[in-house]
């Protein structure tokens, strides 16, 4: 993924002169600004963000602050891609640019630290099988990894 700092420093200037002070950002225009770049950090993400990369306590992030925390979520960002599809190769055995859905319900109900339920695999697959083909391809793995769904907290269901 290539990093368009004029890019960032347009959002910044844009975002930082409809709040009035072309100097800086609050919490929620850095929210905004964070959408118009493609990246949906989580809220907790941006709180964790913003109070280490708000050098001077302000609550706002300044050009410098705001870069360097770009940068950081795109590297992440990034990186995320990278092994997702590393990932994606290492199952993919036929080299078919597909998996096979029910492969993948195996593999989110046995592995991993929190393995789903067959129920919250069949949900999960539904919502990730877009042309319903039955089977997940890459692109359709890279959907689920850029929408806002995948990075916001599942409401808990009471026991």
């Amino acid at each position: 993924m290539d990093i368009d700092f004029v890019r960032i420093q347009r959002v910044f200037r844009d975002i930082a002169r409809m709040g009035g002070d072309e100097t800086k950002i609050s919490q929620n225009e850095f929210i905004t600004a964070m959408r118009l770049l493609g990246l949906n950090p989580t809220e907790s993400d941006t709180r964790d963000l913003l109070a280490r990369h708000d050098k001077d306590g302000s609550g706002d992030l300044d050009l410098e602050e705001f870069r360097t925390l770009v940068l950081e979520l795109y590297e992440s960002k990034t990186a995320m891609e990278e092994d997702l599809e590393q990932a994606f190769d290492h199952y993919d055995t036929d080299g078919s640019g597909k998996l096979d859905a029910l492969e993948i319900k195996k593999i989110l109900c046995d592995l991993g630290d929190e393995p789903l339920s067959y129920e919250e695999a069949d949900e999960f697959l539904t919502q990730l099988d877009t042309d319903a083909d039955g089977k997940i391809s890459l692109q359709e793995l890279k959907a689920l990894l850029h929408s806002e769904d995948f990075y916001e907290p599942q409401d808990e269901v009471a026991p």
